[in-house]
């Protein structure tokens, strides 16, 4: 049942029933008076409300919703327990913690620890949480516009005219890249006979480390200019027109997804029974080989028809975010773990922040060491909606082939993630992983294929990647 009409309208004013729980001195009485003060307006869309607030105790009735007060000085010994009974006697719940003013903010690791309450609860208990000074009433108008967002969810807001200029630059360059993208020329071949010689894992594994695949091998780790490393790149040329990696969890499922929904070169997998992921073999080029010796024209049509290929999955989405089969949730971004599976968009938003906010407090120490100012803490504006996202989408996963198809591969890092996590992901790569492997003229696509990201969203996955190891998931296989 939609929230705002259970609620009940005078005047043109939405009323809501509120109970606020907390020790004594976290503020009680102070919020109840700022609440039942006097109607507040909405100035999204100038709706009014009113709140009858009063004190939580055990005997406390069915209410619209539930605060719940933390004091950042005197921390409270049954905190878990009362949010336990608000939650239970409340149609909304949400914590607040109070006092903040009170804390020093000299980074200490007391005001680091401060800081980090809000994500750590919100995540920690799935509810929203917030930091509000009930002296200075600093955070009370967010308090308010939680509380009448929860009440009445706000329409979508109109478009500005920076908003409509932004979507009809989007609309041209959409319409100049599906001009100039490139046409697909998937040729498909008989293989029956080169798959008939591969019933089981022992006749796989038979094919492996041969004279025929060493050298490829070779071959391969010297097009990814990584012949000092002691290891294989984990690609096996099996066949003529084979090949066999290491079967990663997902990456199958979400390769079949791709060739049922979009028209994206991709490569078809074969033999499910086999414990390997085996593939058709792609002749070609991978873009970073090939990228320097193009001409302006053609890399402005490579980059074209991958931004074709990005617009393709993002019509693609569901509700959840990870991976098409498991909704595990992996990736380059997301460490040598997998995380999830999460119910809800909002639980892995939180996790999320509060995984940011682990990975930004090490860099706030590194900023004090060196006398600089740290940065700000992360709180980034996102849009979370999950699309479906390749997830490392860098030069050596595009393959250009003898035709010129461009063909994408490397699928392990797939799933549903907010469509920013493409962009970042790209800009990952090129600024923290291979920084001096790509030519800056790659860089500069970026934006265009993947859409731009502010420096604010990069920040703040970044601070995720540094983060994230602390958290325990499930080993990858």
């Amino acid at each position: 049942m939609d929230v705002s009409e259970s609620l009940p309208q005078r005047d043109g004013y939405h009323h809501a029933t509120v109970a606020v729980y907390g020790d004594p001195g976290s503020g009680k009485k102070t919020l109840l008076s700022i609440l039942n003060k006097r109607p507040y307006k909405r100035e999204t869309d100038g709706k009014v409300f009113t709140f009858n607030a009063q004190l939580g105790t055990e005997y406390s009735t069915r209410v619209s919703i539930a605060i719940v007060l933390y004091n950042a000085v005197h921390r409270p010994a049954a905190f878990e327990e009362t949010l336990q009974l608000a939650r239970k006697e409340s149609g909304f719940t949400c914590v607040v913690q109070t006092k903040f003013d009170l804390v020093t903010s000299d980074y200490s690791n007391e005001h680091l620890s401060h800081l980090q309450f809000a994500p750590r609860v919100a995540y920690k208990y799935d509810v929203d949480c917030i930091n509000v000074s009930l002296t200075t009433s600093n955070g009370v108008s967010e308090l308010l516009s939680l509380l009448m967002n929860y009440l009445d969810p706000p329409s979508a807001p109109k478009a500005t005219s920076l908003g409509l200029l932004q979507r009809l630059r989007d609309a041209l360059l959409d319409r100049i890249a599906a001009l100039f993208a490139l046409p697909t020329r998937c040729m498909t071949s008989d293989i029956s006979s080169e798959l008939s010689q591969i019933t089981s894992d022992e006749d796989l594994y038979n094919r492996l480390r041969t004279e025929f695949d060493m050298a490829w091998g070779d071959r391969l780790k010297q097009r990814l200019h990584a012949e000092a490393s002691p290891w294989s790149v984990g690609v096996h040329r099996i066949t003529h027109s084979l090949v066999a990696k290491r079967r990663v969890p997902s990456e199958r499922a979400s390769m079949e997804y791709v060739r049922q929904n979009t028209s994206i070169p991709i490569p078809r997998t074969y033999l499910p029974n086999i414990s390997m992921l085996v593939m058709d073999f792609i002749d070609g080029d991978m873009l970073h080989e090939c990228w320097n010796k193009l001409g302006l024209f053609r890399r402005f049509r490579i980059a074209c028809t991958l931004r074709v290929y990005v617009n393709q999955m993002r019509t693609l989405r569901r509700p959840a975010v990870g991976a098409v089969d498991t909704g595990y949730m992996g990736g380059i971004l997301f460490g040598d773990s997998r995380h999830g599976p999460f119910e809800s968009l909002s639980r892995f938003r939180r996790f999320c922040e509060y995984v940011a906010c682990v990975g930004w407090r090490p860099l706030v120490a590194l900023a004090r060491i060196r006398g600089e100012k740290p940065p700000p803490m992360p709180r980034p504006s996102l849009d979370w909606t999950p699309v479906f996202t390749h997830g490392d989408l860098n030069p050596s996963n595009v393959l250009i082939d003898r035709q010129g198809t461009v063909w994408i591969i490397d699928w392990d890092s797939a799933g549903f993630y907010p469509s920013c996590i493409e962009s970042v992901a790209m800009w990952h790569v090129d600024v923290n992983i291979h920084p001096d492997d790509d030519a800056i003229s790659w860089h500069g696509y970026r934006w265009f294929i993947a859409g731009k990201t502010t420096e604010e969203e990069e920040q703040f996955w970044y601070n995720f990647f540094s983060g994230i190891h602390r958290f325990r998931g499930i080993p990858k296989v």
